[in-house]
């Protein structure tokens, strides 16, 4: 269900106030512990940026679960100080969170989520956070579907034990690092474009690349791993040149033989999405696989 606050703020004796208040807890910049959710929070208007000095957040959202976020803009927000202010979208221990279609922009961190859980994003634009793009802290099994970030002090930040999956992502050049993974944190990249530093560590970080073009000679593992890995494609033709229908394609490890993957081919004779690693980057090693 939508809802949204009233044209006209009610009398604070009715039924219609509550949920006005409730409301505000996601359109305004102040939240504290809703007690009615899930909410569904439905945004077509852009929102400016806010002035106060104490909670300069586009949009704080605290201890909810479910909820739903879209088409919206969030810019202006960045009052200079403050670790938790400043961000076109703050979520805090805000799990199960949708969000799709949104842009922030010009902001001190452009979305900054902490200790929130499979949250969910896809189609959004994180362009000239002073800080941070897109910051995850102390949040696990989160995921981010087509997304473009850019033009931030550092692009794309795991930390804090984090783990977040992005699927056809562009990070462009930012002032520090593009990706950056650290304390005990894990990222994968998959069928994306990563232009500037990678960073993996301190206190280990474990970045994968799948399918994700990057600069090799910008990847810096100071402790973790960084891996990079493709897809491979399998093709069986017989001695006419035709496709073989079932036939079994083996892939194995280059350095002991182990057998990692088995597919039958179908009938075009082709066994696909075979996921191969090419090489394993820790601080003081490099391994070919």
């Amino acid at each position: 269900m939508i809802r949204r606050p009233p044209r006209s703020t009610p009398s604070n004796s009715s039924a219609a106030s509550d949920v006005y208040k409730r409301q505000k807890v996601f359109i305004g910049q102040y939240s504290q512990n809703p007690s009615d959710i899930p909410f569904t929070l439905y945004r077509r208007e852009a929102v400016e940026g806010v002035e106060s000095p104490t909670q300069p957040q586009g949009l704080r959202a605290e201890f909810t679960d479910s909820l739903i976020l879209c088409d919206s803009n969030f810019s202006g927000h960045d009052d200079g100080i403050g670790h938790t202010k400043s961000s076109g979208v703050y979520l805090y221990y805000a799990d199960s969170t949708t969000i799709s279609n949104v842009n922030v922009s010009e902001n001190g961190k452009g979305f900054y989520l902490h200790g929130s859980h499979h949250t969910t994003m896809r189609n959004i634009t994180v362009w000239d956070s002073r800080e941070y793009g897109l910051l995850y802290d102390s949040s696990i099994d989160n995921t981010v579907q087509v997304c473009t970030i850019g033009e931030c002090g550092h692009g794309l930040v795991v930390t804090d034990g984090s783990e977040v999956v992005l699927d056809q992502a562009t990070i462009v050049p930012n002032a520090g690092n593009s990706v950056w993974v650290n304390k005990g944190s894990n990222a994968m990249l998959v069928n994306s474009t990563v232009s500037g530093q990678i960073r993996a560590g301190i206190n280990n970080g474990y970045v994968t690349l799948l399918n994700t073009s990057y600069e090799k000679e910008k990847v810096l593992v100071l402790s973790g791993a960084f891996t990079a890995q493709w897809y491979l494609d399998v093709k069986v033709l017989n001695e006419s040149h035709q496709p073989v229908t079932s036939q079994m394609v083996v892939v194995s490890d280059n350095i002991n033989g182990t057998e990692t993957f088995t597919k039958a081919t179908g009938p075009d004779g082709w066994a696909r999405w075979f996921v191969c690693t090419e090489y394993i980057q820790r601080s003081l090693s490099l391994i070919h696989i």
